[in-house]
């Protein structure tokens, strides 16, 4: 049943307005919310799982590489699962845009920290990455004094502490829930809208522009440097030289292996960044538009692109495990084995049912 108005809650008034088309979801919109990001997270999270596996149960994929892209795997899952169910249950049996169900600040805010948490830390871990591989390739020795179970923790809990910190303050901008009254156009396509709708809002007008610069600036900042250690970790493999005879009769399988490692540093980081860049970019949109009061696209326009951007962000998420498979042999056989293992048991227990069951049968 629609909530009835209030006198105490702010006002709009649509009914002979031609904007009120701006707040009507449409059909292409649902149908990305509610059919193609379901599908991604499906995919991303039996890609991620599978990766995880392989790390947990392969002998050779224990390393600190790994250890750190696990991590990132984890937080790719995390992210698709929370994100996947807040966008179905915030626009389920909606047909307003941006609006919420939430009857309380504290849905908002949570709503939008935990994908800023998960955002925060992927940027990280794959700078971190990143600064491991491009130690170990370019400067070995030194790599050997730094490295250690005890630096890679402090390392780690900074990491997630920074993007804790970070994203609280990010998500600031929904954290607070305004209440609306619209009145709706009198003709019948607007006959089902609910009058009191909801949105989540900043907790201080200047919160918007804080919240973009707080999750833009990590990202413009780590992106130069990201591409610096790609392009010295290239420079570096192309110009390596064997030492002896041995990795002279091994040339070969040297240049095989350093092409694997190339295509997996330049897919994996490039396609992050890039699929970061849509929501960056209307970030900025958003930024000029609070400071300077200019809009660069209408409101529909503006809704699909933020569409486009989550849909390629969900896409990155789900990405990385088909990089690693596509780009380097070693990923895709570790990962291969590791399901070949999980359907292996699980035939073995399945047989083993099966035959305590002709048993129990047979006695």
């Amino acid at each position: 049943m629609d909530q009835p108005c209030s006198s105490n809650q702010p006002l709009l008034n649509l009914s002979g307005s031609e904007s009120a088309k701006d707040y009507q979801q449409e059909a292409s919109e649902s149908f990305l919310q509610f059919v193609i990001m379901p599908l991604i997270m499906v995919i991303g999270v039996l890609g991620n799982l599978a990766f995880l596996i392989a790390v947990l149960r392969i002998p050779r994929m224990k390393t600190m590489t790994n250890f750190y892209l696990g991590q990132v795997a984890a937080t790719d899952i995390l992210f698709l699962v929370f994100s996947t169910g807040s966008y179905i249950s915030r626009n389920l049996n909606s047909s307003v845009r941006f609006a919420t169900k939430f009857e309380h600040w504290s849905g908002c805010f949570s709503t939008f920290f935990i994908p800023f948490v998960t955002y925060m830390a992927s940027l990280l871990l794959i700078t971190l990455v990143t600064v491991e591989r491009f130690y170990a390739i370019c400067y070995p020795l030194k790599m050997r004094r730094i490295t250690g179970d005890g630096r890679s923790r402090k390392i780690l809990a900074s990491l997630w502490l920074s993007s804790f910190c970070l994203s609280a303050i990010a998500a600031q901008r929904y954290a607070r829930l305004q209440v609306t009254c619209i009145i709706w156009p009198s003709n019948e396509d607007y006959s089902s809208f609910a009058q009191v709708v909801r949105y989540c809002v900043p907790s201080h007008p200047k919160m918007l522009v804080v919240s973009e610069f707080m999750l833009g600036l990590p990202y413009f900042i780590l992106l130069p440097l990201n591409l610096y250690m790609y392009t010295m970790i290239i420079y570096t493999l192309s110009n390596r030289l064997p030492l002896n005879e041995i990795e002279q009769a091994n040339t070969v399988q040297t240049k095989k292996v350093r092409n694997q490692v190339a295509r997996l540093l330049i897919f994996n980081g490039v396609v992050f960044f890039i699929c970061q860049s849509s929501i960056r970019a209307i970030a900025i949109n958003n930024i000029v538009q609070e400071l300077a009061d200019v809009s660069l696209f209408t409101p529909p326009q503006y809704a699909l692109l933020i569409l486009i951007g989550r849909i390629l962000v969900f896409i990155n998420s789900a990405i990385n495990p088909f990089i690693y498979i596509a780009t380097s042999q070693f990923y895709r056989n570790a990962i291969f084995e590791a399901v070949s293992c999980i359907r292996r048991n699980a035939g073995e227990r399945n047989e083993q049912i099966s035959m305590n069951t002709s048993l129990g049968k047979t006695i």
